[in-house]
């Protein structure tokens, strides 16, 4: 009697497990969720690079101090949209996990977040050409898959 229940409870704390780890797997944009990065980048000084990636090595300190303003601003700019991006894929995933989700409804929700997410990514054309703008010869690095979605590497 023992052994079965042995089994069983192995099996229910594997299971536990692996479904945390699936729960977390779909949060934010780039690796960080959506606590403190921007849309597909890393907000900060990460390996001599300020804002969302950008490389700073040949920059003046003004230059250097602009890129992080530039970037903050677009952050602090965005963060509403991006949370209104995430609720909607919230109410997105909820519909469809519905027994009998309604088809017209999530048909809906999508519509209004690819509406949203277009607008972000218009917002993220205009930080690149504001970053252009301060430094011409930076480059935006490699464009590489994050956890979820592109991210500079």
């Amino acid at each position: 009697m023992k052994k079965p229940l042995s089994i069983a409870l192995t099996i229910s704390i594997i299971g536990l497990i692996a479904f945390a780890g699936l729960a977390s797997a779909g949060m934010g944009y780039g690796h960080r969720g959506m606590s403190e990065s921007s849309y597909g980048g890393h907000h900060g000084m990460e390996n001599g690079k300020h804002g969302m990636g950008w490389d700073t090595d040949n920059l003046s300190s003004e230059d250097k101090d602009a890129l992080e303003s530039e970037s903050k601003s677009f952050y602090n700019e965005t963060k509403e949209l991006r949370r209104e991006i995430n609720a909607k894929q919230l109410a997105l995933q909820a519909e469809l996990a519905k027994s009998k989700s309604d088809i017209a409804v999530a048909k809906n929700v999508q519509k209004e977040i690819s509406k949203m997410k277009s607008s972000l990514d218009e917002k993220r054309i205009e930080h690149i050409a504001a970053i252009k703008k301060i430094n011409p010869d930076t480059g935006m690095g490699s464009m590489g898959r994050g956890h979820r979605g592109y991210c500079r590497q």
